[in-house]
């Protein structure tokens, strides 16, 4: 049986550019243990801990209760682009958390098929952060 596609409403240029903008906000004003909360709801404790470079969760869990910074001091810009790039593909929390989960983790056309997340992980976040946004408005239509 063949699949079905299903289409989602495409979003004019300025709806595109109100959600990014939204999701820079939400991204950048929280608290840093505030920011690792959201996006720990959206993406889960494992894939925070890959995004941020740490092993274990644990880590993630110290981030998130405020009892620990990151060590490298390039976590949290990527941390806090992660979250906006969830919050895009989610279409600001439209769609389901998993949408996000499956984005970050698939192999992804104009990342040359690599993962957003193994993309961020591996940064530097000033080399791939205009590919990263080009593939999210990719996959919201845009």
């Amino acid at each position: 049986m063949p699949a079905t596609l299903i289409a989602t409403p495409q979003l004019t240029a300025e709806a595109v550019q109100q959600l990014e903008q939204a999701a820079y906000q939400r991204a950048h004003e929280s608290e840093f243990a505030d920011m690792v909360t959201q996006l720990v709801d959206l993406l889960g404790v494992q894939l925070v801990a890959i995004i941020g470079g740490v092993t274990d969760g644990r880590r993630v869990r110290d981030w998130k209760s405020g009892t620990r910074d990151p060590k490298d001091p390039q976590s949290e810009p990527t941390l806090r682009f992660a979250l906006q790039l969830a919050i895009i593909v989610t279409r600001n929390r439209t769609r389901s958390p998993r949408t996000a989960q499956v984005w970050l983790q698939g192999g992804n056309p104009i990342l040359g098929y690599e993962s957003p997340a193994v993309v961020l992980r591996n940064g530097p976040l000033d080399d791939i952060r205009r590919k990263l946004i080009d593939a999210a408005r990719s996959f919201i239509g845009n």
